[in-house]
């Protein structure tokens, strides 16, 4: 009795493992910026930035992701003013999607970190404080492992957007969980075998 309820507990302990690996993957980002909505002017034209984003894909479901740019410049024609931006990162949470044929559709907000920025010119803001807004994303899959995206970030203070463009590429599950879970079910083959034999 007390064999089988190990063979139990360790077979409950292998699908939990199981489901975990597979429920949520982890995407590596890199991409760039593309595009605004009032013509302000970025040095270099196009910062790239890097992240990662974690979604479990079919259930549509978005846990989290950033984006973290290089350092670059920006001047804004109508203040007249130019800001420096050493370390910007936007970070943003939770959603759950819809699929569109192999594009997965998903809507969230971001709060946009910029420590350290500084501007010059005209006119500057009293403060540059962090700002927040909303987020869209577009997933287009090519396979379970790899997507290119686009994504909108509109500003929800100054009513401005920002456009992206990316790609994603799964993170593979680190080899010692994999010799984890083989050990679990190593340990469940051999109870069985004692439990058996007994």
């Amino acid at each position: 009795m007390k064999t089988t309820r190990s063979l139990l507990a360790i077979a409950t302990i292998v699908a939990s493992f199981a489901s975990a690996t597979q429920a949520a993957t982890t995407y590596v980002i890199t991409g760039q910026l593309t595009g605004n909505s009032v013509g302000v002017i970025y040095t270099p034209t196009n910062p790239v930035f890097t992240g990662n984003m974690t979604l479990d894909s079919a259930a549509a479901q978005l846990s989290a992701g950033v984006f973290q740019f290089e350092p670059y410049s920006d001047y804004v024609p109508w203040q007249n003013a130019t800001y420096t931006v050493p370390d910007e990162t936007i970070a943003y949470g939770a959603s759950t999607g819809n699929w569109s044929g192999s594009t997965l559709h998903l809507s969230t907000n971001y709060i946009n970190y910029q420590p350290g920025s500084t501007c010059t010119g005209n006119f500057c803001p009293p403060s540059l404080d962090n700002s927040i807004g909303a987020l869209t994303l577009d997933l287009i899959f090519s396979d379970a492992n790899h997507f290119t995206g686009v994504a909108t970030a509109t500003d929800a203070t100054y009513s401005y957007s920002r456009s992206y463009a990316f790609s994603g590429t799964a993170v593979p599950v680190p080899a010692t969980a994999w010799l984890f879970g083989s050990g679990l079910i190593g340990l469940g083959c051999a109870a069985q075998r004692k439990f058996k034999t007994a």
